[in-house]
């Protein structure tokens, strides 16, 4: 995901024309659907080093703004103490070097989901809020840029 983010704002910074761009990590929730930890922390990852590729374009670029959020929670995902269990014995053990990964559901949750922004009209992005309302802040941003 980094390496094609990273080719379309590249694309885009050539043709020198403001642009509107979405970035999806789609596999994060459908690792919380499929309750698969290892599969969240990998998507997570991933989308970690996208997010750092886009912040290091908006840091060069002062005009852009990056907002970060989700339509929704997956899974109900809590991270805890990760223990390995003995299979002859059943007996759990800690592993301090781990951490466990734990679902509540393999659905959508109620879960809050924040909203992150970086750049020109970050201001704008602040508090908590309906995910329908980034609408409403995006215009306003865009609308003060005029």
């Amino acid at each position: 995901m980094k390496e094609a983010t990273e080719n379309a704002l590249h694309y885009f910074d050539q043709a020198n024309r403001p642009f509107f761009m979405m970035i999806e990590g789609s596999y994060i929730d459908w690792g919380g659907h499929a309750e698969n930890g290892e599969m969240v922390i990998s998507e997570v990852s991933d989308f970690d080093r996208t997010l750092g590729a886009v912040l290091d374009f908006v840091e060069s670029h002062p005009n852009t703004l990056l907002v970060v959020t989700a339509d929704h929670e997956t899974g109900g995902v809590s991270v805890g103490k990760f223990y390995e269990t003995d299979k002859e014995s059943g007996k759990k053990t800690e592993v301090p070097q781990k951490v466990g990964v734990y679902f509540n559901t393999d659905q959508h949750s109620g879960e809050l989901i924040p909203v992150f922004a970086k750049g020109k009209g970050a201001h704008n992005f602040q508090g908590i809020y309906e995910n329908s309302e980034i609408y409403h802040q995006m215009m306003k941003v865009i609308l003060e840029s005029e």
